[in-house]
């Protein structure tokens, strides 16, 4: 399990993000299959055809490893830190070493309530702050999983946080 202080100073860059990789994966083997795959021969049995499907899937396929190679290339980060300085929560997304991203910051006193939202088909996480307001551009991508253990972790940090996980 992670120490209290790694929850607490997380970051995640793009090359050592399994999902990015997995993108590049399947996206070069749309982009491969399409490529020594005849479109005349893309029929089901009761003889309806659909060429268009191949190029397009070849496309698509293209357009993920793409993707998925230019954010490995740049080396994306994303994180979170208790700045020991100021003692603000700060937070970034889409920082590299030439660009600083975006991000925000927020003193714990303000923040009210930490929401886990899992009644979906993934896990979202919220700030919310002491006027009753979502703090914008704070989401579940900055915090490391489980996101129960490092919201557990700044509420005792701060301990006027409630942390809250709706089902």
């Amino acid at each position: 399990m992670a120490s209290e202080a790694d929850l607490l100073d997380w970051r995640r860059r793009a090359r050592s993000d399994f999902r990015l990789w997995a993108v590049l994966a399947i996206g070069l083997l749309f982009a491969i299959v399409s490529l020594v795959t005849d479109p005349t021969t893309n029929c089901a049995e009761g003889g309806d055809c659909a060429p268009w499907l191949v190029p397009l899937a070849g496309a698509f396929g293209g357009a993920m490893a793409l993707a998925a190679a230019i954010a490995l290339v740049r080396d994306i980060e994303r994180g979170s830190r208790l700045d020991s300085r100021t003692g603000e929560l700060v937070w970034w997304q889409g920082r590299t070493r030439q660009r600083p991203g975006y991000g925000g910051s927020i003193s714990p006193g303000r923040i009210a309530e930490i929401r886990i939202d899992r009644s979906g088909d993934s896990d979202r996480l919220r700030l919310i702050d002491v006027d009753g307001q979502p703090v914008p551009g704070f989401d579940e991508e900055v915090v490391p999983t489980p996101l129960a253990g490092w919201a557990e972790a700044l509420a005792r940090h701060a301990p006027h946080i409630r942390v809250t996980e709706l089902r």
